[in-house]
């Protein structure tokens, strides 16, 4: 796979990605739905800049699975950085008080579970063999059919649903109900957005007159 192709069409795939999660918390504000622990006590914008950080960091991950000859140890050890990375910032900005330890050992294995699906679904995005000039048009190269395409988002949303469930019960007592409430919608608007995507990306054509 030509290193051409896949850089460019990285920056296209996080254009995308960008897109989805702003619109998400757009829409959870919107509709009210931003728990009220987060929007009494942190700026959202954190958390739409924490989540494009690891957005970000599994497009990476995705690149240096094509570009380089990684073997699977150094793979693994790569996912265990980026996952403690991101549990670190999530534990920062939500603090103790919400979770004790966005480090347990369950937390950190869903979350290199999260980042592994994501490299997965990633991937049919940056071996495209061809440099697109939009989302859309990348979308519809990578996976040919929506079939496809949603078989490997619906795979990634699993995965997310685990560790919303984990970081649920790791969640003090208090903030538990408004926890999973925010994490249930979080899910919920990630899946409309991407279910809009593949609608347009997926678009048969009109036939001429």
């Amino acid at each position: 796979m030509s290193s051409s192709f896949v850089e460019a069409n990285a920056k296209i795939l996080l254009q995308l990605l960008k897109s989805v999660v702003t619109e998400r918390y757009k829409r959870m504000a919107k509709e009210e739905v931003l728990s009220r622990f987060v929007t009494h006590n942190l700026d959202p914008v954190l958390l739409i800049d924490l989540n494009m950080r690891m957005e970000r960091e599994a497009v990476e991950l995705t690149e240096v699975s094509l570009l380089e000859l990684v073997s699977s140890d150094r793979m693994l050890n790569e996912l265990q950085k980026s996952s403690s990375r991101i549990q670190a910032a999530y534990q920062e900005i939500y603090g103790e008080n919400v979770v004790e330890d966005f480090s347990h050992p369950n937390l950190i294995e869903l979350r290199q579970r999260c980042f592994q699906k994501r490299i997965e679904f990633y991937n049919s995005f940056l071996t495209t063999n061809q440099i697109c000039s939009n989302p859309l048009e990348l979308g519809a190269l990578a996976f040919n059919k929506a079939e496809r395409f949603q078989k490997k988002l619906s795979s990634l949303f699993d995965v997310d649903r685990s560790y919303a469930d984990e970081l649920v019960r790791q969640t003090s007592a208090t903030y538990r109900f408004l926890m999973r409430r925010q994490m249930d919608y979080e899910i919920l608007k990630s899946e409309e957005i991407w279910l809009e995507y593949k609608t347009e990306a997926f678009k048969e054509p009109q036939a001429l007159p």
